[in-house]
């Protein structure tokens, strides 16, 4: 399935189906005009190439030269759902049809190609509100590429305890943190507030960006990467793994214990214990007003029984199958 809706978002997918949609276009031709096969076919392969540049504008991304390059890339200028985008469409595919009511009400000359001029204001619109997207976005990942933190200290649990003094004198000298590279969430409505996600090498951190007022606001927790435990590993080379950790540029791996309904749901055995949870999220949908946990999504879960075989897949709690 996944491959499937892959390829059809792909150059060469667009390529085929341009052919179709034009055929399609002169089953029942219009005119006695003669078609002109070139153009119609161009036509068609230019609205199927637009779908591409809409998915590859989001920030969901798409993989445009799948099965030879299975990259995805995505501008993330908008948000999978543009409702700015959509209200200007929307608008210059119903105003022509109002104002032809009102005009054939009053008599008013009917004009050929009513829709053109309103077309071309709903492009010339998006145009705009994608340039002043592109441009806010590259401010607020140059913000958050200028922050640094400082780095965690190793916890030295076997070493033994350190009076009062001694312990003042032997308070490390802090290091800090470089961002490394950074991903800019938008907004659904507002093209100056950003949701990022900074990788400092050893761990991630969510912030929040208002690049009109230049303020960058930094959440409270930190999310560090997981080590090549043995849990991790299963959970990654599963199905739900693979197609997540080819797909997030970023991803946050949790592993904790399972509870004892799920332990004995994974095992088969009402008394098991030992089989963990590994979950996937994805910061570019953890960040803004999707940062409550309420309204997550694209979250996976993986849950491994006490031999460390996967038991159960979930996305976003329904179980896959």
């Amino acid at each position: 399935m996944t491959e499937r809706k892959t390829t059809a978002k792909t150059g060469a997918g667009a390529l085929i189906q341009g052919e179709g949609a034009a055929q399609a276009a002169v089953v029942k031709p219009l005119t006695a005009a003669p078609v002109r096969w070139g153009v119609l076919y161009g036509l068609a392969l230019l609205a199927l190439l637009s779908h591409l540049l809409l998915d590859y504008a989001n920030n969901y991304g798409l993989r445009p030269f799948f099965p030879f390059n299975d990259r995805w890339y995505a501008a993330s200028i908008v948000f999978i759902f543009d409702p700015v985008m959509f209200v200007l469409l929307l608008g210059a595919l119903i105003a022509p049809w109002l104002f032809g009511l009102v005009g054939s009400e009053v008599g008013a000359r009917k004009q050929p190609f009513p829709a053109r001029g309103w077309a071309i204001a709903a492009l010339l619109g998006v145009a705009g509100l994608w340039t002043l997207r592109a441009v806010e976005h590259e401010h607020a990942v140059q913000m958050a590429m200028a922050q640094s933190i400082a780095a965690p200290v190793p916890v030295m649990s076997s070493a033994p305890p350190l009076p009062p003094d001694a312990l003042a004198r032997a308070e490390p000298t802090p290091t800090y943190l470089s961002a490394q590279r950074v991903l800019a969430s938008p907004d659904p409505l507002n093209p100056f507030q950003w949701s990022a996600v900074t990788d400092f090498g050893p761990l991630y951190q969510l912030s929040e960006i208002d690049t009109r007022n230049r303020e960058l606001t930094t959440g409270d927790t930190t999310y560090p990467k997981p080590g090549r435990s043995a849990a991790v590993l299963a959970a990654e080379e599963s199905q739900l793994g693979r197609v997540y950790m080819d797909w997030s540029p970023m991803p946050i791996v949790d592993v904790a214990r399972a509870d004892s309904e799920l332990a004995a749901a994974t095992s088969g055995d009402p008394g098991a214990v030992g089989a963990v949870v590994v979950t996937f999220r994805d910061p570019r949908f953890m960040g803004g007003w999707m940062g409550d946990a309420a309204r997550s999504a694209l979250v996976g879960t993986v849950a491994l029984d006490a031999a460390g075989h996967v038991a159960r897949e979930t996305m976003d709690g329904h179980v896959e199958r």
